[in-house]
């Protein structure tokens, strides 16, 4: 089982969302990441982990998914052709400044879309995710 760094440029659009769950019989709850590599695409494996970083947005946090590869397809849409359904497992939100410090350490470029993190890559954005405070549950 592999662990990947996936950066998402653009969001799938609903029109996208709904012919490739039609298509696929995927399941609603499911989140899709659209338009993915052809490299990714071949060598990502059902069960696989995946950080997947919105860098859609121009300001504000970036939210970063922790999710596990369900499957994939190839869908023809206005958005590419080469798709993943994942489960998010966790939402992060890191200020941008840390995020691009994280991926330089990294030696992630901030525009790469995806890779197969290796164990130090992975330890690094692990420590640094882990280090975000969480708020704390109102207790009951």
């Amino acid at each position: 089982m592999s662990t990947w760094y996936i950066g998402i440029l653009n969001r799938i659009s609903p029109k996208s969302d709904h012919k490739l769950k039609k298509e696929t019989s995927w399941p609603s709850t499911l989140s899709i990441v659209g338009d993915v590599g052809y490299n990714c695409f071949k060598e990502i494996k059902r069960g696989d982990l995946a950080y997947i970083a919105d860098l859609s947005k121009k300001r504000g946090k970036i939210e970063i998914e922790l999710a596990r590869v369900f499957d994939k397809s190839k869908v023809e849409t206005d958005q590419g052709d080469l798709h993943l359904a994942i489960e998010p497992e966790h939402t992060y939100f890191l200020e941008r400044q840390p995020f691009y410090e994280m991926l330089g350490k990294s030696d992630i470029k901030s525009r790469s879309c995806e890779k197969i993190l290796n164990a130090d890559q992975l330890k690094l954005i692990v420590d640094t995710l882990s280090s975000i405070k969480r708020k704390r549950k109102p207790k009951s």
